[in-house]
């Protein structure tokens, strides 16, 4: 039997909550759940947080498990209706009040599902209802009249309609658009910013389309829109999310959208369109850059000089930079975080990629001077002089500034 951890259980039981409402990190739950018995015990309920029911045989599952989700269910994703019938819709109407912390639903087809949506916006606890169509407005007005506050509003952009303009939620606080269509219009948003004093977050999400070949961007990117055609950088990056605050610069007494948040992948001239971003974004805090798919090779140093342009970046998350930023030969690199025992080629290999990855973070942060932390994602092959096919490696982890002197430190998982 595998021996218990030696910390307390308070302790692995908040690394476990936290874990679970992470997006990012709730599928390492259930690995961690079997390490042993004590985390298996701890972890559990845990399992619970997130539900989607696509089918009615979930739906009857979600019955019979009833008494953990109540207790720890926060998110649930109900499937479409056809397959779900309205029995497995009748089965989630009669669970969902019982529910202690549910807070996040997603009903997609939400006109067709009137019964279902009033238990959900009845529901004490949730405070964002993710839906793809506008519903009834009479039916909202009456949920809204008895105190409901909906802080978070979830679209797809061409679900849009004449109706939202004329719509008021007290106390909305954010909206997040998937942006699944190729015709689209912010004519909506000032009036409706206007009218939704408490509305300071817009998310664009899912963007697959070119924001910068409208010729009717919208507001917040007509300048930028402008900027891109004159230097022909269209097709040299694409973005495919956009987080947005409202609020005042100094010296204007009205409220305006700002990028704060950005995910872009870069293709050729990663440089200039970096430049121009960080002219045009000069409140920006999160940073998405991939690389897997760039078509040049550019300088580490040279990277870190664009990327002090932007003033207020907070955190970067860096994906494949391996291979694609070089440093200049005469660069004493930093040693791995963890060293490999073991002396055979891939562990070399290993340690030799997370030494470059190092260095490069480490001359980032020296000249980003806001810049707090990095996150890494980063996967390749490595060959040895075997006739074996080539092997996968994975590094993976957060590196942080540390002090004064803008050293870093963390941990990288580094996986072959």
């Amino acid at each position: 039997m595998r021996r218990s951890l030696p910390l307390p259980n308070e302790i692995l039981q908040s690394i476990a909550k936290y874990i679970a409402y992470a997006p990012k990190l709730r599928a390492e739950l259930l690995p961690l759940s079997v390490a042993n018995w004590q985390l298996r015990r701890i972890c559990l309920p845990f399992l619970f947080a997130n539900i989607k029911i696509s089918h009615d045989e979930d739906a009857a599952k979600l019955e019979e498990h009833l008494a953990l989700c109540a207790k720890f269910t926060k998110t649930l994703r109900i499937g479409r209706r056809g397959s779900l019938t309205e029995g497995g819709d009748k089965i989630i109407s009669r669970t969902v009040p019982q529910f202690e912390q549910l807070f996040d639903v997603k009903l997609p087809g939400c006109r067709d599902r009137t019964d279902l949506l009033k238990t959900i916006l009845a529901h004490p606890t949730i405070t964002s209802v993710s839906v793809n169509e506008i519903p009834d407005v009479s039916m909202c007005d009456h949920d809204l009249s008895k105190g409901m506050t909906l802080t978070c509003l979830k679209l797809e952009i061409d679900c849009i309609d004449g109706q939202l303009e004329s719509r008021n939620f007290p106390g909305l606080e954010a909206i997040e658009l998937e942006m699944l269509s190729e015709f689209v219009s912010f004519s909506w948003l000032a009036s409706f910013s206007s009218a939704h004093p408490t509305l300071n977050e817009l998310s664009l999400l899912e963007i697959e389309q070119d924001l910068f070949g409208w010729h009717d961007a919208p507001p917040f990117l007509s300048s930028l829109a402008g900027e891109i055609r004159r230097r022909s950088l269209n097709g040299r990056f694409e973005i495919w999310e956009l987080r947005l605050r409202r609020s005042e610069l100094v010296g204007q007494s009205t409220q305006e959208w700002h990028v704060v948040t950005l995910a872009l992948k870069t293709i050729t001239s990663s440089i200039e369109t970096l430049t121009l971003f960080a002219s045009s974004f000069p409140q920006l805090e999160t940073l998405t850059l991939s690389l897997g798919d760039l078509e040049e090779m550019f300088d580490a140093d040279v990277l870190a000089s664009v990327l002090a342009r932007f003033s207020s970046l907070e955190v970067i998350y860096l994906e494949n930079i391996y291979g694609r930023v070089t440093l200049k030969p005469d660069i004493e690199k930093l040693p791995p975080i963890q060293r490999d025992d073991t002396a055979d080629t891939p562990s070399e290999f290993r340690a030799y990629v997370e030494s470059e990855i190092l260095t490069i973070i480490s001359r980032l942060v020296k000249q980003a001077k806001s810049l707090d932390s990095v996150h890494i994602e980063d996967t390749g092959y490595e060959y040895d002089d075997s006739d074996d096919a080539p092997g996968s490696w994975d590094i993976e982890g957060w590196l942080r500034v540390l002090n004064g002197n803008r050293d870093i430190g963390g941990e990288l998982v580094n996986q072959l």
